[in-house]
This record gives structure tokens, C-alpha cells and sequence, in this order.
């Protein structure tokens, strides 16, 4: 047993900018860039603080002396919501009420800007509402959470502030999973190689570290799906934003690899129930090709116990990448082999090249 993903403000503490600014709402939208979401930044210089700041030892709960003098601007705050995209006529009754419910955190600038990056209003709630098979108490609470801990660690701004980039910068090319495009309706497809992975898990790379990148992957993640809404299809709910898409390559992993990386493994099982408790139902699809029997003995049970309920019904192990399977990805199969082909660089005329 791997155990739940620790509290990583023992580790991590970020200092949180002041949002207070008058002229924040007037800001007109913009293309950012691989860093995206630097508005924070005040006379081109980055927010107070940083990731080298010490670590703090409040509970949850509390909350900083500097939040709480903040005057609200209501207006102002409304404003500031999902600036990504048309807010639908026939938002769900859930999700309307779990706003209301949230109504004395998301009146504050720095909430309102963290339920922006998770999708805006109402994809952030929709999607805290699916992960907990839409219990309202339960949503409440661990959208709650995830807005203390982005707001105790500085999350709005990572891609902003120095060390979480050179980090990033440490580790990308290590890392197994790669973006190789995106699906006709917005989805980001991200292709991932197993044995690219055992091998980062022998690097031994802290665990303080592997935090740290997986937070900034998943902030770009976000970026790329808001990005997405304009080409989002009928096949994404339209509560939500085009998820993103994994490809997991299995071919190259073997069970004697597995054991002799045992604690790397147990370490990334940690960090990526990170992203079900603040990330939840991020995922569209993930896509094993290539599964041995050693995935289902050994990895598969481990990487269950911290994927959600919705999240397991999105992992889809097939035989072949073929159409047969589009109506099971939401999409035609052939843009995945298509993108596959020009991330390995194979020949059109492979037409069986990814399959199990």
C-alpha cells in the first residue's frame, strides 16, 4: 500500500502575491506564453516571496493575516469569473449551488483567480462535483482544500516564479510524458513511455522536487485545456473543457525493472495523487497500448487506489488504436495514430505500428 499524497506545505511555501490592485479586472485577455499567467508580475518584477520562502506551519484552515485585511470588491470579484469562456444557459442545479456555497471564498480576488485556472465557472465546480460522485458536502470540502492549498503554496503563480521553472527546466527532459498535439475538439494529447519512466524512477530525483515539476505539468495542463474551449466538441460536456488525453507505451516495461525502482515508484504514486485530490477529473482518456501481464500484477492495482471512480472508467486498455474505439475516446482513433506517427516519426503505411 502507497498510502494518500502527504500535505506538501511540509515541504513547499509560497508566498501569495497581493491581488488588491485596482486596475486587476481592466486587464484585457492575452496570449501567454510557455509561462503563461504572469499578470501577477508588478514592474517586471515577479510576486513577493518565492519558493525558497520557509515553510510555515498553520494549519489548513488558517489563513494569513495579510488575506484577511483585504477589502472585497464584489463587483469586482463577479468580474473576474470565467473570463475563458460563454457560461452555458443550462448550468446544472449542483453546480449552481455548490457556488452559492462557496460564496464567502470566491468573493475574494485570490480564490476567484485560483477557480479560473481550474476551468472558471462552471468547469472548476462541475468537475470537483464528478470526482465526488456529486455529494455536495463532499465537493464543498475538498474544493475548499484544493483553494487553501493553492492559496498556502503560491499555485497561481508557479509558472511565474523562479524555482518551480528551473526545476521544470531540471527535469523535463528526464520526464517520460511529452505533449504531441492536440484532438480536433481541443483536448491536449500527451504521450507518456513506461520505460522512459522506470528509468527517471532510478534517478532518484526527492520527492520534494518531483512535486514541484508534476504541480507546474499540471498548471500548463489547465493553460492547454482552457485553450481548447473554442474547438470543444459535443462529445465534452458542456459543463466542462476539453480534458486532456494520455497515451501510456507500456512495450518497454518489464517486472525486473519494476523491483529495482520500488521506491521511485512508491514516490510517483504519491505525487500523482496530487492531482486527483486538487485536480480532479482532469483526465478525458488514457490510453495503455501494449499492457504486459506485470502492469496489471503489479502497477495497475497501485496506480487504482488513487484514481477517483470517474477516473478509472477513463482508462481504456485496447487492442489496437482503431476506429472501433472511437466511440469509446469521443473522437476518431486516427487522430491519435496520426499524432503517434509524427511524434515517432513512422511511416503512413504502418497502419497496425501502435497496436497492443
Amino acid at each position: 500500500a502507497c498510502g494518500t499524497p502527504s500535505d506538501v506545505a511540509e515541504h513547499l511555501e509560497f508566498a501569495v502575491p497581493d491581488h488588491s490592485d485596482s486596475k486587476a479586472s481592466e486587464r484585457p485577455p492575452r496570449q501567454d506564453s510557455i509561462w503563461f499567467s504572469c499578470d501577477e508580475f508588478v514592474d517586471g518584477k515577479p510576486p513577493r516571496g518565492g519558493v525558497e520562502a520557509e515553510a510555515k506551519t498553520e494549519e489548513p484552515s488558517e489563513v494569513s493575516s495579510d488575506s484577511t485585511d483585504v477589502e472585497v470588491d464584489t463587483e469586482k470579484a463577479m468580474s473576474q469569473m470565467s473570463t475563458f469562456r460563454i457560461v452555458p444557459r443550462d448550468v446544472d442545479e449542483r453546480v449552481q449551488e455548490l457556488h452559492r456555497r462557496l460564496e464567502d471564498v470566491v468573493m475574494d480576488p485570490t480564490a476567484s483567480g485560483s477557480i479560473e485556472k481550474l476551468g472558471g465557472y462552471p468547469t472548476c465546480y462541475w468537475r470537483f462535483l464528478r470526482s465526488c460522485n456529486n455529494d455536495l458536502k463532499a465537493a464543498e470540502a475538498k474544493l475548499r482544500a484544493t483553494l487553501r492549498f493553492r492559496q498556502r503554496l503560491g499555485v497561481d503563480h508557479l509558472l511565474c516564479t523562479e524555482k518551480p521553472k528551473e526545476v521544470f527546466e531540471k527535469l523535463k527532459d528526464a520526464w517520460p510524458e511529452v505533449w504531441i498535439g492536440t484532438t480536433s475538439d481541443g483536448s491536449p494529447v500527451s504521450f507518456f513511455d513506461v520505460g522512459k519512466a522506470v528509468r527517471f524512477l532510478q534517478l532518484g530525483v526527492q520527492e520534494e522536487e518531483l512535486r514541484l515539476f508534476w504541480m507546474v505539468w499540471m498548471e500548463r495542463s489547465n493553460q492547454q485545456q482552457r485553450e481548447g474551449l473554442g474547438k470543444a466538441s459535443g462529445n465534452i460536456d458542456h459543463h466542462d473543457m476539453p480534458g486532456t488525453v494520455v497515451i501510456y507505451d507500456l512495450k518497454e516495461l518489464y517486472l525486473s525493472q519494476l523491483t529495482s525502482c520500488l521506491s521511485g515508484l512508491h514516490t510517483l504514486i504519491k505525487v500523482l495523487g496530487l492531482a486527483e485530490k486538487h485536480y480532479p477529473s482532469n483526465l478525458r482518456k488514457a490510453v495503455v497500448l501494449n499492457a504486459p501481464a506485470a502492469f496489471s500484477r503489479m502497477v495497475w492495482p497501485l496506480v487504482h487506489k488513487v484514481l477517483d471512480n470517474e477516473t478509472r472508467k477513463d482508462v481504456l486498455v485496447c487492442d489496437a488504436l482503431d476506429e472501433d474505439f472511437s466511440s469509446q475516446l469521443g473522437f476518431g482513433a486516427s487522430e491519435l495514430v496520426e499524432l503517434l506517427r509524427k511524434h515517432h516519426g513512422t511511416s503512413d503505411a504502418a497502419p497496425n505500428a501502435f497496436s497492443c
